[in-house]
């Protein structure tokens, strides 16, 4: 049986995007560091919680390095798991697949993660707020992430369904 396919926007709607803005933002505020939610063809689908000033002031001058390197980790987000990328200025970042009905919908992706033997000079960490969080406090935070996007992975056919009481 073939699973019916909905648009990004459909999905946002039955999730309820305030709702994905709030869960969005309480991760961030946990872990110090950035947030968004994207569709898969990069169209934001919420506002960013603590945008990192860091790469924004770094994209001015390398944007098309970054991109390169972010195309790289979003080609495997069908893999159905969660993505921890170092960037070549040192910058921790996840990408985690959401996936709906089986298929993937969007991804999350939380960034500006300083490892604790970061090059980064101490006062650009101190400058721009990056939290300092070694390998186990990442991977524990990854492996929430995509334990809780996993939730959002009904299947909307069984949904429909569900005989009424």
């Amino acid at each position: 049986m073939k699973k019916e396919a909905i648009t990004t926007q459909q999905w946002l709607k039955f999730i309820d995007r305030e709702k994905l803005q709030t869960f969005q933002d309480l991760f961030s505020k946990s872990f110090g560091g950035s947030m968004a939610f994207f569709s898969l063809d990069d169209e934001p689908l919420t506002v960013w919680s603590r945008e990192s000033l860091f790469c924004r002031a770094l994209q001015k001058e390398t944007l098309s390095r970054c991109e390169e390197s972010a195309k790289t980790f979003k080609a495997s987000l069908s893999t159905g798991r969660v993505k921890v990328y170092v960037c070549p200025f040192g910058i921790t970042c996840l990408y985690c697949p959401v996936f709906f009905n089986g298929q993937p919908i969007a991804y999350a992706y939380c960034g500006g993660i300083i490892y604790p033997d970061s090059k980064l000079d101490k006062k650009l960490r101190l400058k721009y707020h990056l939290p300092v969080l070694n390998t186990n406090e990442v991977d524990n935070l990854a492996l929430l992430l995509e334990s809780a996007l996993n939730l959002l992975d009904a299947d909307y056919a069984s949904l429909a369904e569900r005989p009424s009481s």
